[in-house]
């Protein structure tokens, strides 16, 4: 029977170990019957070894083998295939049953050399081990998002209110307390009575007070504006019932006559 031509490649990495081929048979005479259906699983074999089934091959070889167990060139074969699969000890167990066949001086030259060759290669055979996982890797850090300032809402819009009423009070009653002031050249008869004269000074005086108040309560609304607005982000959250979140700030500004003099009074919560 004609044997493969085989190329032979590297060795694999490691070597998986099936199970020991059956020994050989007693060289008993192999009928041309089946011979002939040995020779039908042989070039099943070469088909599937020449197109890289290496497996169903051996499995064909083996099938041809124990119709024919007189046919070297399987036994020869099988150990070749065998090597491609990387099976190095199932390989040295064909090739050193084919040593012990009826060889020519060439074919016994070649199974000392492979069982040598391959002696050698089970040295140099590293069976790996497996490797530890790669640790999962680290999250990106938080890379903080500045938010746009500017938020208009009714603290703000509270706060704008109450200094627009403040510089108003002030401007109207300064202007008032102008008009109500007696001239500094008032002179008790021709330009009035004394009366009159305490009482314009009297209201005057007042006027001029609330004037103050009003215009500080303007300027302290102005500040607490402009802080509202400028300090805050853009955005707010929403509070809903059971959740916590950012609340508007509530701002009160007021303004009170005490005598002698004026109190300005702001409060709030941020």
């Amino acid at each position: 029977m004609a044997g493969i031509v085989l190329m032979l490649g590297p060795l694999a990495a490691t070597a998986v170990a099936q199970q020991p081929p059956p020994p050989l048979a007693p060289a008993t005479p192999t009928s041309p019957e089946a011979a002939a259906r040995a020779r039908e699983h042989f070039q099943k074999a070469r088909d599937l070894y020449q197109s890289g089934a290496y497996r169903e091959a051996i499995s064909e070889l083996e099938a041809a083998r124990a119709i024919d167990p007189n046919a070297k060139d399987l036994v020869f074969n099988l150990g070749v295939v065998n090597e491609k699969l990387g099976h190095i000890e199932d390989a040295l167990i064909y090739f050193k049953q084919y040593a012990t066949m009826d060889l020519t001086p060439e074919e016994r030259t070649r199974a000392d050399a492979y069982v040598k060759r391959l002696e050698g290669a089970k040295a140099e055979v590293v069976v790996p081990t497996a490797a530890p996982p790669p640790p999962p890797p680290r999250p990106p850090p938080l890379v903080p998002v500045e938010q746009p300032k500017g938020r208009i809402d009714a603290a703000t819009v509270l706060g704008a209110g109450c200094a627009v009423a403040g510089f108003g009070v002030g401007i109207a009653f300064g202007v008032k307390a102008l008009a109500d002031k007696p001239p500094s050249n008032f002179v008790t008869g021709p330009d009035g009575t004394y009366d009159q004269l305490a009482n314009a000074t009297t209201s005057s005086h007042r006027e001029a007070l609330v004037a103050d108040i009003g215009l500080g309560v303007g300027v302290a609304a102005t500040l607490v504006t402009a802080y509202l607005y400028f300090a805050r982000p853009r955005t707010t959250t929403t509070t809903r019932p059971g959740m916590t979140g950012s609340a508007a700030p509530a701002v009160a500004v007021s303004g009170v006559t005490v005598p002698g003099g004026g109190a300005l009074l702001l409060r709030g919560s941020f």
